[in-house]
């Protein structure tokens, strides 16, 4: 399911993080998918526990337990193969657990989650040149649209920066609309951000207004680059002619005799 979902062709928030890159790394993106590394696993395994609380560890990856250069281990590689589940070693299973017990014994995580329909796939047009849109919702309750993040910091600041470095705030702007448009109702968005780290903690954000019309603007614009390719089929990288860069945050020293221009 989830593979069918990626394999959609229509603007995501993901995808959308690849587009402000280039049209080209984005089309390259979406025809070569990443192999899933460990943190990917871990953080997928850590989203279905808490989702899907009744699921057992063992339905939602395979648990390795020895080492794969004895024969022993070898041979478990194999069966854990067979089984097509993503494979994870114990203690990170067992950390997996925990946070999922401490996100769902968070007063307001759970409040959040309680009787949320959960891992729903959107799809539908938007913005101004009405693109073929997609969302994967992890959970709409009676308390709107909720987000699940696994991160190193959930401290008011550290995830500010998390919501700037990944573009998390155009993914809310998006999953706010998507919602809006296909069921006929504006819902709140909220993030349950927990660490990866003990003590595992947990913390839970809304963004402000003016993060939320940043987010729908960079979607706006990423749109219409969006719509502009499936118009053409052409995939554009950088610009082709140079270009005057600006720097941020660099600003003009102070003058000083004694460095001379031929020393650099």
């Amino acid at each position: 399911m989830k593979s069918d979902y990626f394999e959609i062709e229509a603007l995501s928030a993901s995808g959308a993080k690849e587009l402000l890159r280039s049209p080209a790394h984005y089309r390259y993106w979406k025809d070569h998918p990443k192999q899933s590394t460990p943190a990917m696993i871990f953080g997928t395994a850590v989203h279905s526990l808490i989702l899907e609380p009744n699921v057992p560890l063992d339905q939602v990856c395979s648990i390795k337990t020895l080492s794969w250069a004895t024969k022993e281990g070898k041979l478990e590689k194999e069966r854990l193969e067979e089984s097509g589940l993503p494979v994870m070693s114990q203690p990170d299973g067992d950390r997996a657990q925990r946070i999922r017990d401490i996100v769902l014994g968070h007063e307001e995580a759970a409040s959040l989650l309680h009787g949320a329909k959960c891992e729903l796939n959107y799809k539908w047009n938007g913005y101004a040149e009405n693109v073929p849109c997609k969302g994967g919702i992890d959970a709409l309750g009676p308390r709107g649209i909720v987000d699940l993040k696994t991160t190193i910091d959930a401290s008011p600041d550290g995830f500010a920066q998390r919501i700037k470095a990944f573009k998390y705030h155009m993914q809310a702007a998006h999953y706010i609309d998507g919602v809006s448009i296909t069921d006929k109702v504006m819902h709140n968005f909220t993030f349950i951000a927990v660490e990866t780290a003990p003590p595992y903690a947990v913390a839970c954000y809304q963004l402000d207004r003016n993060a939320l019309i940043a987010g729908y603007a960079a979607m706006e614009r990423v749109a219409e680059v969006y719509a502009r390719c499936l118009e053409t089929g052409d995939w554009p990288a950088y610009a082709l002619q140079s270009q005057t860069l600006q720097v941020p945050y660099l600003t003009m020293p102070e003058y000083d005799p004694a460095i001379d221009a031929e020393d650099f």
